[in-house]
């Protein structure tokens, strides 16, 4: 009986920590930088300040952006470990849309995942089918 409290506390203090972790590391990091130096602040302030047609003085603080900023390079890492021991799983060496696919359904809940997978599968779709860039250095007269 007290093995099975023990093990439920130490899960109870083991889910708090995993959901407090991220946000000290969040509020804590200097000039919008991840500790590898990855920035997306460009993503995140041209979908803050994409359409200033409908929201022209709509905008985000440093403090926001950093957080954001936090935020993103997080999730990335979470699918890219979950994607990681999907390709371990399978005894396979490359990762493919399919894992990231397979890491998104794990991570995410519900609708957020069924979401990020049609946004992901639109945007593959989208770079897969256009046409290449046309070669301005060729030599054809």
């Amino acid at each position: 009986m007290s093995t099975t409290r023990e093990q439920q506390q130490y899960d109870d203090q083991s889910s708090q920590r995993n959901i407090q972790q991220p946000l000290d590391r969040h509020l804590s990091q200097a000039k919008n930088e991840h500790s590898n130096g990855t920035n997306v602040n460009a993503g995140i302030d041209s979908t803050c300040h994409g359409n200033k047609a409908v929201h022209p003085d709509t905008g985000i603080s440093s403090k926001a952006m950093s957080i954001m900023n936090s935020f993103v390079n997080d999730i990335f890492e979470r699918i890219a470990a979950e994607s990681s021991r999907v390709l371990h799983y399978n005894k396979r060496s490359t990762i493919s849309a399919r894992e990231i696919q397979t890491a998104v359904r794990l991570l995410l809940p519900g609708e957020l995942a069924k979401h990020s997978i049609a946004k992901g599968t639109g945007a593959i779709r989208f770079l897969q089918y256009r046409p290449p860039f046309p070669n301005i250095y060729s030599q054809t007269s």
